[in-house]
């Protein structure tokens, strides 16, 4: 009777060393892969204006969007226009507040970038904007320089609302 005991005690003993052990592997597996991601992703942001040196940010263009953030307006705030590119065509500038694709607002809820996707190269988009009142253009849009199939805008932009800030009540 004595030895069930002990081979009971043992189970359990290895039952919760084994326990210890997941539980060890499994946060340093998880603090690796957050440090992978977060170290590609500073990569990725610290090479981008190594990649586009063209694009600056203006600091203007941050005072703009909040301005007009403050107002109520969502959508994104066009900090570069590609020469030549579908953007450029379609008259777009930087400053400009994309507020609209095709009657859907451009809001944190449906960002640019997924909006663009649901378009091919070479389809036509309404496109509503904001430059000292609101205005429409259709642009023809592209294919993607670094992702063959995918649309393309050719601009740089900011998303509002910033996400960091909150409007104040009235």
């Amino acid at each position: 009777m004595e030895d069930k005991g002990k081979f009971y005690t043992i189970t359990v003993l290895i039952a919760l060393a084994g326990v210890l052990v997941s539980l060890i592997v499994g946060c340093f597996a998880g603090g690796m892969a957050g440090y992978w991601v977060a170290t590609r992703q500073v990569r990725e942001t610290a090479e981008e204006p190594v990649k586009h040196p063209q694009v600056i940010i203006r600091p203007e263009l941050f005072k703009k969007g909040f301005r007009l953030f403050m107002q109520g307006l969502s959508g994104t705030v066009v900090l570069y226009v590609e020469p030549g590119g579908p953007a450029d065509e379609a008259g777009l500038r930087e400053g400009d507040i994309i507020i609209a694709i095709d009657g859907q607002e451009v809001d944190k809820d449906h960002p640019l970038d997924k909006l663009i996707r649901r378009y091919e190269p070479g389809d036509r988009v309404k496109i509503t904007y904001w430059r000292g009142g609101k205005r429409e253009t259709t642009v023809h849009l592209g294919e993607h320089p670094d992702k063959k199939g995918r649309a393309y805008l050719g601009i740089r932009s900011m998303p509002l609302p910033m996400e960091f800030f909150e409007k104040p009540e009235d």
